[in-house]
């Protein structure tokens, strides 16, 4: 019986994931653990191809689903996570460093507290690349701020570097990866 269910749905997948990556994760997005259980009772997809594909695509279902509005969802509380961040160290700094009123740093400290727990809203898993992810908007945001707010000049090397970071954050978060415990 695993090794049927494995195959009916390795099949369905495959031609999912041939026409529609996310399709494929809407077909194992109902019941991955089955998928992944079959996978792994089954001994004949053992340290097979075929095997890799099903754990491959069991994990893209395990993952947060990357349909349009979850993605919208972590792209939007990334966003606020560093307008609070930012926003919060820039009122601190301007009363620490610029000679604003004191209370611009309790309006920043009050948003660096909300910014701690904007992030507990993700839909990620991992604390460790949850935060390296929102490292690298922080950069973009952080030029952005500096630009915005400050009139700061961005050079080349501004630039390339928080393209670079950009990248590092889609190769990150949209990395295929094996489900945990495998």
């Amino acid at each position: 019986k695993p090794a049927i269910n494995s195959a009916l749905l390795l099949v369905h997948a495959g031609h999912a994931l041939h026409r529609d990556p996310l399709s494929a994760s809407r077909v194992l997005h109902r019941a991955p653990t089955v998928v992944l259980a079959a996978a792994r009772a089954d001994s004949t997809l053992k340290n097979t191809q075929p095997r890799r594909l099903v754990l491959l695509l069991s994990s893209i279902a395990q993952s947060p689903g990357w349909r349009p509005a979850v993605v919208c969802k972590i792209g939007a509380l990334f966003v606020l996570a560093g307008l609070a961040e930012i926003g919060g160290g820039w009122l601190v700094w301007q009363a620490v460093r610029e000679g604003r009123p004191w209370w611009w740093a309790l309006l920043g400290s009050l948003a660096l507290i909300t910014y701690g727990f904007i992030p507990c809203l993700q839909p990620l898993a991992d604390f460790g690349r949850l935060y390296a992810v929102y490292g690298g908007i922080f950069i973009s945001m952080a030029f952005g701020w500096g630009r915005l707010f400050d009139g700061m000049k961005l050079d080349r090397g501004d630039l390339i570097g928080s393209a670079i970071a950009f990248l590092g954050v889609l190769v990150t978060l949209f990395w295929p990866r094996a489900p945990r415990g495998s």
